[in-house]
């Protein structure tokens, strides 16, 4: 493939590429094929694109949490909250 932007010829990796495009932060699509140039240009080579995001969009419809919220495990610590407080006070 040539590039669009010197015209010199790029290469072809399989890599890892955050699909930023599906406007979520936490997918990331696994053996891409990227096509790079030695002048820094880089295309990314998503296939089936509508069949893709349609995925996206019915496993984020059976998920329980909201998307891309990012999960703090810490969070019942820093809030003065314990799991064992927790459950003695509320019974569960």
């Amino acid at each position: 493939m040539k590039c669009r932007k010197c015209k010199g010829q790029m290469t072809k990796t399989a890599d890892d590429h955050r699909y930023r495009e599906s406007g979520l932060e936490n997918i990331v699509l696994k053996g891409i094929d990227i096509f790079r140039c030695n002048c820094g240009e880089r295309i990314v080579s998503v296939p089936r694109v509508p069949e893709l995001n349609a995925l996206i969009g019915e496993n984020l419809i059976r998920k329980d949490s909201p998307p891309g919220r990012k999960r703090n495990p810490v969070s019942q610590k820093e809030h003065g909250v314990y799991r064992e407080a927790y459950v003695r006070d509320h019974g569960r």
